[in-house]
């Protein structure tokens, strides 16, 4: 009787701090507007913030306050009542655990901080577990309690102990700062032996920085437990850093005939080939989709092979040079060779290509005498072009203007019917990159 009692009591004392804590989030952005005073007001109406996390904190160490008597109970007989979605008994042992990590979901929204030396070493915990709120009402202390009696009442037991040291440290360090990656790496060395050590390494998936390290002890995780519930994000960590992958950057406009940069990126491979394909003739704006199924029924006009810096697992740059193209626009394509599946690699099979303009043409707004005024450069000589043509597109309707002697037209775009306005320029064979602007905005306009 007593332990049913004991396990009533804390559950609805726990629910009373969830109706607290819902009708202060429901109502927070007036409850923020007050201001705490030196008494409790007795209508909760007037409460401020502060008033409402007292409240909650006190009750949360109501609800938590006989642990010993909530740890001999098992989480199975309460999980249809409080237990979490991701409920995994292993995890939540005990009326305590569900109780507990409950309060710190609740506690944790309060954006708390840790005191600086909270509990960084796992042998600083022992014999920790009371539930006395400070004067002044510091919810940290209590969160800390929490944290200090499930490390206690466990006393290393690997399931529970590496859910609540994930959350502590997530926590304390908050994620991908150096103290964070450390700690997690202690936790998986200290749990080793312990299938559920693989939490800890998934935590640091994500972590990029670390891959070089995370890969050969998922390597061994997997190897040591292929069948954990959640082994595949591992698998999946490492199938990604063993992928053959390359990306390519190209400047949007280039000078005919004249050799120019790229950047390549490239993983797990130290060669990769660069073809252009001129797509000058396609649609103004086809669909991406459109312009991959087209580029598959073309050949290359210009294939370059390159050697590329080379590292395992991360993407890295290598700045190369590519021949010059003739007038025109073209899609830059990276191949790589995949040495694990025998088969080259397109960009085409994932819809990733870089688009560059190859011309001699350029178009500058300017303002000059309170006209607003389209220019048409030389690009390699910086002379303004006379005679060419401006094609302006103003939602679906496309005007076209001739540059005068000096090079320029004017366009009074505020008497445009759109909002976003599109323009080119063409002269003979060849033209410009795209001009884009907004009506009425001049953050582009050379004055």
């Amino acid at each position: 009787a007593g332990a049913k009692q004991t396990s009533t009591r804390s559950i609805l004392t726990m629910f009373e701090a969830d109706l607290y804590k819902a009708m202060c989030s429901n109502n927070e952005y007036y409850i923020s507007q007050r201001e705490q005073t030196d008494v409790l007001p007795t209508d909760r109406n007037e409460w401020s913030i502060a008033d409402f996390n007292n409240k909650i904190n006190s009750l949360i160490a109501a609800s938590l306050s006989d642990y010993e008597s909530l740890a001999q109970l098992s989480a199975d007989d309460f999980k249809s009542i409080i237990a979490p979605e991701n409920y995994n008994r292993d995890f939540y042992p005990t009326l305590y655990d569900l109780l507990a990590h409950h309060a710190l979901d609740i506690l944790e929204e309060q954006q708390l901080t840790f005191a600086p030396a909270f509990y960084r070493n796992m042998n600083d915990i022992a014999g920790c577990a009371t539930f006395k709120l400070p004067g002044n009402g510091e919810p940290s202390a209590l969160t800390m309690n929490i944290y200090a009696t499930l490390l206690s009442i466990h006393k290393g037991d690997a399931a529970p102990t590496i859910l609540t040291e994930v959350r502590r440290i997530n926590r304390l360090y908050g994620k991908w700062s150096q103290e964070w990656n450390n700690a997690l790496y202690e936790l998986h060395a200290t749990f080793k032996s312990s299938p559920y050590s693989t939490e800890a390494l998934i935590e640091l998936v994500d972590a990029k920085p670390t891959a070089d390290k995370l890969y050969p002890l998922a390597k061994d995780q997997v190897k040591a437990y292929p069948n954990y519930p959640r082994i595949g994000y591992l698998r999946n960590f490492i199938a990604d850093y063993e992928q053959v992958r390359a990306d390519i950057e190209s400047p949007n406009m280039v000078t005919p005939g004249k050799d120019f940069k790229l950047t390549v990126s490239a993983a797990n491979t130290d060669k990769v080939i660069v073809k252009a394909f001129d797509i000058s003739d396609f649609p103004e704006r086809p669909k991406r989709d459109e312009i991959v199924k087209r580029l598959r029924r073309l050949s290359a006009t210009i294939t370059k092979e390159y050697k590329v810096n080379y590292r395992a697992g991360d993407e890295i740059e290598t700045e190369v040079t590519f021949p010059g193209l003739g007038i025109g626009n073209y899609a830059l394509i990276i191949e790589v060779y995949d040495p694990k599946s025998g088969k080259s690699i397109s960009g085409l099979d994932f819809d990733n290509y870089a688009q560059v303009r190859s011309t001699n043409l350029e178009l500058v707004r300017r303002t000059i005498d309170n006209e607003r005024r389209i220019y048409v450069y030389n690009a390699p000589n910086g002379h303004p072009v006379a005679g060419a043509t401006i094609h302006i597109i103003d939602n679906i309707n496309e005007s076209l203007q001739k540059t005068n002697r000096f090079g320029y037209i004017v366009h009074d775009d505020s008497l445009s019917k759109s909002y976003h306005i599109d323009c080119y320029a063409t002269l003979n064979n060849d033209r410009s990159a795209n001009l884009s602007f907004y009506r009425n905005n001049y953050s582009n306009v050379n004055n």
